[in-house]
């Protein structure tokens, strides 16, 4: 009998390693939070109820489960989602986002396909938005951008169906091709500080 169940722990085993690139779901909420093996991926709690990650070389994240916020702490750059992929969190499992510390610039498609993000506070560090950062947030209704941000990247609100007010800056130096496009509830856009040359949006956002 001894014998048979140390066979069935190796098989066990080894079916463990055949499975470890698989889906991994957490405990009773049946969402997929993770569709990598990567070791870079991110690491669970003993509840299971947040799982942590790297999204920057000074950057770490963290996801609840329970709320959908994910937290993202330190200092630089946010990689761009598209060159490290295995590093991200599910975009569709986020509800709302926090940044902390002292991050300067959003990369890449960073937040791409939140299609569940509501809510959203971009940290006063913050100086540049990259291309399609926040691309398919078909939810998010409202954006308000820190005097900080002088660079929005092309189509990095592209698809944002749900948004209806926009806060800008004054300080805005560059705003990329189709930002806005594909948001035709955009009624009210609000801008900080002095008079602002509406021509630098229109031109490049597209709201249509």
């Amino acid at each position: 009998m001894n014998h048979v169940l140390k066979i069935a722990s190796v098989l066990m085993v080894l079916l463990l390693f055949l499975f470890a690139g698989m889906n991994v779901y957490a405990a009773d909420s049946g969402n997929i939070l993770t569709s990598s093996g990567d070791d870079n991926y991110g690491d669970w709690d003993e509840d299971w109820n947040t799982v942590t990650g790297q999204c920057g070389r000074a950057i770490s994240w963290k996801f609840t489960v329970a709320t959908g916020m994910l937290e993202l702490t330190g200092s630089g750059e946010i990689w761009s989602r598209y060159e490290h992929e295995a590093a991200w969190w599910n975009p569709a499992d986020v509800k709302s986002i926090a940044f902390h510390g002292n991050i300067i610039s959003i990369g890449e498609g960073a937040f791409s396909g939140c299609t569940n993000l509501t809510e959203m506070v971009i940290a006063e560090s913050v100086h540049q938005i990259g291309d399609r950062a926040f691309e398919g947030c078909a939810k998010l209704s409202r954006l308000t951008l820190p005097l900080s941000v002088y660079e929005i990247g092309e189509k990095a609100f592209y698809g944002c169906s749900a948004l209806r007010s926009v806060s800008l800056t004054n300080n805005l130096e560059s705003v990329g091709n189709d930002c806005f496009a594909g948001c035709p509830k955009i009624t009210d856009v609000y801008f900080t500080g002095s008079a602002h040359d509406w021509r630098l949006l229109s031109e490049g956002a597209d709201m249509g």
